[in-house]
C-alpha cells in the first residue's frame, strides 16, 4: 500500500481516519479482522472499507461484515446506506455473529448436526425452561430465582446445585 493511500480515507467519507483505521480502509479485497476497543473507530472503518470496495465495483452480496450486537449491525447498514444508498446496502451481509451462526446451521443443519427445524431460545425462552425444570425435578416453585441471578448461573461454572440451594435461601 503506498504512503498516499494512507493519508486520506476516501473523500465520500468526509471523516479524519488515523493511520491504523486508514490501514483498515485500503486493506486489499481479501478477508480482514479488525479487533479493537470501544470508541475506535472499527465501525467508521469497515463500512468506509466497505463502501470503497463497493464503489469500485465489488459485488455487494460478496461482503459479510459480523459484529455481537443487533445495534452495531443496525449501525453499520444505516452507516452504509449513508455512503452506496439502500439498494446496494441491503445486498450485503451484515449481521451478528449468533444470526449468522443460526443462518448457516439453518442453511446446513446436517453438516452442523443439528436437525432442520432446531429452535434457539431467546432471553425469556431460557428463562421459562430454566423454571420448567426446576419445577418438574426438584419440585422447586422458584418465582424469586431471578433473572440475574440465573443469568450469571448459567455463564459461570458453578455446579448447578449451587444455583438451587441459593433458590431456598
Amino acid at each position: 500500500m503506498n504512503q498516499a493511500a494512507l493519508d486520506t480515507p476516501p473523500p465520500e467519507t468526509g471523516l479524519t481516519m488515523t493511520v491504523p483505521q486508514l490501514g483498515v480502509v485500503h486493506h486489499g479485497d481479501g478477508p480482514l479482522l479488525v479487533l479493537a476497543g470501544a470508541g475506535s473507530g472499527k465501525t467508521a472503518s469497515i463500512v468506509t472499507r466497505a463502501g470503497r470496495m463497493i464503489n469500485e465495483g465489488k459485488l455487494p452480496e460478496h461482503h459479510l461484515m459480523l459484529t455481537f450486537s443487533k445495534k452495531a449491525a443496525e449501525e453499520m447498514r444505516n452507516r452504509l446506506d449513508g455512503l452506496v444508498g439502500n439498494a446496494l446496502s441491503d445486498r450485503m451481509q451484515i449481521r451478528t455473529f449468533h444470526a449468522f451462526g443460526d443462518q448457516f446451521i439453518r442453511a446446513y443443519p446436517a453438516e452442523c448436526g443439528r436437525q432442520p427445524d432446531h429452535t434457539v431460545l431467546d432471553e425469556r425462552d431460557q428463562r421459562n425452561l430454566f423454571a420448567r425444570m426446576l419445577k418438574e425435578l426438584f419440585k422447586v416453585d422458584c418465582l424469586s430465582f431471578g433473572w440475574i441471578y440465573y443469568s450469571s448461573l448459567i455463564r459461570s461454572k458453578w455446579p448447578l446445585t449451587i444455583g438451587i440451594f441459593n433458590c431456598w435461601t
